[in-house]
């Protein structure tokens, strides 16, 4: 974790002071209502006429109960005890969480459906109705439906990672990427790549893989050939949008400090580059409003002309760009929705614990993961803004 503390660039206050005054303000007396007018008529001076006696008071209509309002936390399902949940994907009409050396699967109200002890603690991956697991020294696929176990095969190897493939899934792996037919443990074609991936893109027909030895390579899969290579960044954080591809990690000499390349697609010419505050940690989330990069308790935004915009910290998981619309967590255990160009919060809830994942949009609702291993429904159109 980088010793410089969290700032936000170009706005005064941060997002902690925010909640800070928001409290206060929320302890402040209420101030006195008016004092109630009586309905008793005043009393006559002693010179006039005694006073007819007073009439008898009108009945009140009844009031009706103050309705509460609607809470933004429509459910709450305790999955993994105190173990974080490490990853949220949907699978279906199925939730499925993923722990340390579990899997969960949820219905939409949060109910279990199933669960499957697979004792590794690499997420999964969903293609073509499969979860993929991937381990050292052997291949997990499951039923995403049920969770039955559906086939095992060999190891990957050290640091292989499977990713979502058209017919199955590909396995990047040093030397090597490997295909993987729908629903099969079993190694299927083998396209050699000697300079190792970390990760990989399906870009139409081709294959756009970011290098063990740094920067990116376009593959044909058909035949093996590389279309196209540029340098850059050893990481596997990489997205891309129309055009546009984003690959965020650290230096090629080793520096601490993270870097972002912009990369026009296909021809991989080098748009702009620009240096990081922290090292990232998740794939750039990118819309046509611009992108952001979050690592170390770190998110950033920039342009998708190469502007660097604001960054805050104590941002405690990778965020979730949907709709237009912002949500991340912070380590207080707040849950906010932000615009996304300035990461200027507008609305702030405060959570039973902090998020361990990235938020998953379900639906026009939002799926959360904890810290505390439980998994929250929320609505996000219920959240209490800011500045009404």
């Amino acid at each position: 974790m980088l010793s410089k503390p969290a700032t936000t660039k170009g706005h005064p206050g941060t997002i902690l002071g925010l909640l800070s005054l928001l409290l206060l303000a929320s302890c402040q007396p209420r101030s006195p209502g008016p004092a109630p007018v009586s309905s008793v008529p005043a009393p006559a001076s002693p010179a006039m006429a005694s006073p007819a006696p007073p009439s008898p008071t009108p009945a009140q209509p009844a009031q009706a109960p103050a309705r509460e309002a609607p809470q933004a936390i429509l459910g709450r399902a305790q999955v993994f005890g105190d173990t974080p949940v490490r990853l949220l994907l949907r699978a279906g009409s199925l939730l499925v969480a993923s722990g340390d050396l579990d899997l969960v699967a949820l219905t939409p109200k949060l109910e279990k459906a199933w669960k499957a002890e697979v004792g590794t603690t690499v997420p999964p991956v969903l293609s073509k109705g499969y979860l993929y697991l991937p381990g050292e020294a052997e291949l997990l696929v499951l039923e995403a439906e049920s969770g039955v176990v559906h086939a095992r095969g060999p190891g990957l190897g050290y640091g292989a990672r499977v990713l979502p493939y058209p017919g199955g899934a590909l396995a990047a792996g040093p030397e090597e990427l490997t295909f993987i037919p729908s629903g099969s443990a079993e190694v299927g074609e083998i396209l050699p790549f000697k300079e190792g991936s970390l990760t990989a893109l399906v870009q139409g027909e081709k294959l756009l893989i970011a290098r063990a030895s740094g920067g990116l390579a376009l593959l044909d899969p058909r035949t093996g050939a590389t279309l196209a290579e540029a340098s850059g960044p050893v990481s596997p954080w990489l997205n891309a949008h129309g055009d546009l591809a984003i690959l965020a990690g650290l230096p090629e000499d080793g520096q601490s400090q993270g870097q972002l390349v912009a990369y026009r697609l296909p021809s991989l010419e080098e748009l702009w580059s620009l240096p990081l505050d922290f090292a990232p940690q998740a794939e750039p989330s990118i819309d046509d409003s611009g992108i952001l990069v979050w690592g170390q308790g770190y998110l950033a935004e920039f342009s998708l002309e190469g502007v660097a915009g604001p960054q805050i910290g104590a941002v405690c998981a990778p965020p979730l760009l949907s709709r237009g619309r912002l949500y991340y967590g912070l380590l207080t255990g707040h849950f906010v929705e932000a615009k996304s160009s300035t990461l200027e919060a507008r609305a702030i809830l405060r959570l039973p614990a902090a998020l361990s994942a990235k938020p998953l949009a379900w639906e026009g609702e939002l799926r959360l993961g904890l810290v505390d291993g439980s998994v929250l429904r929320l609505d996000p159109r219920i959240l209490k803004p800011l500045h009404p």
